[in-house]
């Protein structure tokens, strides 16, 4: 017998509506999942753009450059930065460098990314900020960066207790390529978002409350060199966030929190086992079945209950 005739309850990613992701089977509705996260959130729809999406609308997430979608189930989390996409603003101390707010389309195909462009003096040419967070705890620190004018690379760097070069975390990416060139007690990585867009990142553990966040422009490898007053790039969407990376949180004044995706259901009775398939074809199966079954963390593509 296939897997549909089997099966008492099948979910996969397809019609929602604020509150409810409704199942494959059975048709009655009964085994519909109920969706509460009671705040706003971000996904990638079939446009390859990020799109807010309202409280408890269940993140039905595209592939970036197409294919099918998934359930993105997140935990929640919050955007420490408080302009998110205002590097202009004087949250974002510069160093060597100027800003235009608004120069070109953004990952979400709105004209909101800043340019970042260096001056013609020799020194560090970059925006750096101190933050206070926990210390002893995992963050991740992320922006969307596109190339600008010029091949200058360009580096995410975290400095515990002040001191640049001790105990930090430290990326460095090549936006030309789309690949992370080098990186020190952290974990880098960089994901193409289309339009010469990619979300570089880093996460690490502190061990200080006070750190310092860098954007920085680099030549080759070198953070000081003499600018040529045109090379640089486009920002938007940075984010720092306690644990490891989540979807972009949107800010603009203050922090902000997304809510915990919860997926819920009763299975129905009789069920034995529950498969979950996640959106790289790796499975998950559980059989002790709970009186609610929820969805994991993660990008869900079906769950079949037979």
């Amino acid at each position: 017998m296939s897997d549909f005739e089997d099966a008492k309850l099948i979910l996969t990613p397809n019609a929602y509506k604020a509150g409810k992701a409704y199942c494959v089977k059975p048709f009655d509705g009964s085994g519909d999942f109920t969706v509460v996260r009671n705040t706003t959130a971000t996904r990638v729809d079939e446009n390859g753009l990020i799109e807010s999406v309202g409280a408890n609308v269940p993140k039905l997430n595209y592939p970036i450059g197409g294919g099918c979608p998934s359930w993105l189930i997140e935990p929640q989390s919050t955007n420490l930065f408080t302009h998110s996409e205002d590097f202009n603003n004087a949250y974002f101390p510069k160093l060597n460098l100027s800003v235009t707010s608004n120069a070109t389309i953004a990952p979400d195909g709105n004209t909101t990314a800043d340019s970042i462009i260096e001056t013609a003096v020799s020194g560090e040419h970059r925006i750096q900020l101190t933050t206070t967070i926990t210390s002893g705890v995992q963050y991740t620190f992320s922006v969307f960066a596109k190339q600008g004018s010029g091949t200058r690379r360009f580096q995410l760097l975290g400095a515990q207790n002040g001191t640049p070069f001790t105990n930090w975390i430290n990326a460095q990416f090549d936006l030309t390529n789309g690949v992370v060139v080098s990186n020190l007690f952290g974990v880098a990585s960089i994901e193409d978002y289309g339009n010469g867009w990619y979300r570089c990142s880093v996460t690490g553990l502190t061990v200080s409350s006070s750190n310092l966040i860098r954007f920085a422009l680099l030549d080759g490898l070198v953070n000081s060199y003499l600018g040529d007053g045109t090379s640089g790039v486009y920002l938007w969407g940075a984010q720092l966030e306690q644990g490891n990376l989540t979807s972009y949180i949107p800010t603009s004044g203050t922090a902000v929190t997304r809510n915990a995706d919860v997926l819920t259901v009763a299975p129905p009775s009789g069920t034995t086992e529950i498969v979950e398939t996640f959106a790289d074809d790796t499975t998950n199966t559980i059989t002790t079945i709970p009186a609610t079954y929820q969805l994991p963390n993660g990008e869900i593509k079906k769950v079949i209950m037979t």
